[in-house]
């Protein structure tokens, strides 16, 4: 009678790590901690541009956004003093939570605020007696869902730019471009290029 209760017990948490806490399609967002509109009308669309990557992994970034100026009617130059605009961009990290730690007392409601009452109520849920069936079906289940747990967790990458804008006039203009990008096992490897080609159209939105 147990091993049924454990079994009914495995499909429920099934259906509700299925159907709570992966996803299959990838959402991105992307947002600057200050707005920028700056007004570029009667002004020559020329544009210095810096790159200055102090995160740990290599980036397109600058290249993106210098193609996307360029489409959008600007001339990206060499020389500052001829420059209208200095767009100094600065990655600063990018950064992960991929959910990969199963915690099977959370998957089962179960609080810890003592470690010890954890694993007892632990063991008043998984035990079957002192039978070697019982014990296996025990290691099965709780290796099944712990493996299911961690293949069906959102992987959650970051990417965190640093944007700073000086105009002739001696205006100056600083944001901080956010963008992340959330999907069920998502890597940092696959991540990334969305990231950047999001961070790049926000960076590029801010010239009129």
């Amino acid at each position: 009678m147990k091993n049924y209760l454990i079994i009914f017990s495995v499909f429920l948490i099934i259906v509700a790590l299925i159907g709570g806490c992966g996803s299959f399609q990838l959402k991105s967002y992307t947002k600057s901690t200050i707005p920028l509109n700056i007004e570029t009308s009667n002004i020559e669309k020329t544009v210095y541009l810096v790159f200055e990557n102090n995160s740990s992994h290599p980036s397109r970034l600058s290249s993106l956004i210098q193609t996307k100026l360029e489409k959008k009617g600007y001339q990206i130059v060499s020389n500052a003093e001829s420059a209208s605009f200095s767009l100094t961009v600065t990655p600063v990290k990018i950064s992960s939570d991929n959910g990969t730690e199963f915690d099977l007392a959370n998957v089962l409601g179960i609080g810890w605020d003592a470690k010890g009452a954890a694993t007892e109520e632990l063991n008043k849920k998984f035990a079957l007696g002192t039978s070697l069936m019982g014990a296996a079906v025990g290691l099965t289940v709780t290796t099944f869902v712990g493996s299911l747990a961690y293949l069906t967790a959102d992987g959650n990458i970051r990417m965190q730019v640093d944007v700073n804008i000086t105009q002739t006039e001696n205006k100056e203009y600083y944001t901080r471009v956010l963008s992340e990008a959330e999907r069920m096992r998502l890597d940092t490897n696959e991540a990334q290029p969305i990231l950047e080609e999001n961070i790049s159209n926000k960076i590029v939105s801010f010239f009129g």
